[in-house]
């Protein structure tokens, strides 16, 4: 459930930068891809994304670690 809760706050920060990231969830996994397919790659839009969704890790894992 905490991963379903993740994905939740992270669907909240794409459709506020209205960039959304590929999310594959699988058995204890979780796996995000980011591309600008309009542009067929990484752009600036991706490295922007990348670093709010790092943020959101990182308080998840301050909130585990507690």
């Amino acid at each position: 459930m905490d991963c379903i809760t993740f994905i939740n706050q992270l669907a909240q920060i794409a459709e506020a930068e209205e960039h959304h990231p590929d999310m594959i969830i699988t058995w204890k996994h979780l796996t995000l891809k980011l591309t600008t397919h309009d542009e067929g790659g990484i752009t600036q839009l991706d490295i922007e994304m990348a670093r709010k969704i790092n943020e959101l890790i990182n308080k998840w894992r301050d909130k585990i670690q507690g």
